[in-house]
């Protein structure tokens, strides 16, 4: 497991309001570029 990888994990199970949990769980869908474009434009 890579270092980015346990930080993912341990910064998704300190997310408590519902709302912080479904942006991580929609980010994490999709790879960069795509949350790029979807933020960005």
């Amino acid at each position: 497991m890579s270092r980015s990888s346990n930080w993912v994990d341990t910064s998704l199970a300190s997310l408590k309001p519902p709302s912080a949990k479904a942006l991580a769980d929609a980010a994490l869908s999709m790879d960069s570029l795509q949350w790029q474009k979807n933020i960005l434009h």
